[in-house]
C-alpha cells in the first residue's frame, strides 16, 4: 500500500509513526476498489492542504454538489460521475 501512496495512487497521512487511510477514497463497487478519479484528487489535493483539510474537505456535504440536496465529493463523484464540478471547488477554495 505504501508504494501505492508514493505514485500517487491511494491518500495516507501519518499518525504516532502509522499511515493512515481515510474511508472515502475506497469504494468496493469499482473495479479496483477505489474511488473513480481518486489518483487525480490527490494529485490537486496533496500540494494545496494539510490532511485535515483534505479530511475535512472530503468529509463534508458541499452546497455546490447538489443532487437531492448537497453532497460529499466522493459521494458525488459516485452517484453524478461529476469529477470537474469537484475539481472545481478544489482549484477555487482555500480549504486550509
Amino acid at each position: 500500500m505504501l508504494v501505492a501512496v508514493m505514485e500517487g495512487r491511494l491518500y495516507a497521512f501519518e499518525i504516532a509513526g502509522r499511515p493512515r487511510f481515510p474511508d472515502w477514497q475506497f469504494h468496493r463497487p469499482s473495479t479496483d476498489g477505489l474511488l473513480p478519479h481518486l489518483a487525480e484528487l490527490i494529485a490537486l489535493v496533496s500540494p494545496r492542504w494539510t490532511h485535515y483539510a483534505v479530511c475535512g474537505f472530503t468529509g463534508t456535504s458541499q452546497s455546490s454538489l447538489i443532487a437531492e440536496g448537497p453532497m460529499r465529493p466522493a459521494e458525488f463523484i459516485i452517484c453524478i460521475g461529476d469529477f470537474a464540478a469537484v475539481r472545481g471547488i478544489i482549484e477555487s477554495s482555500d480549504w486550509r
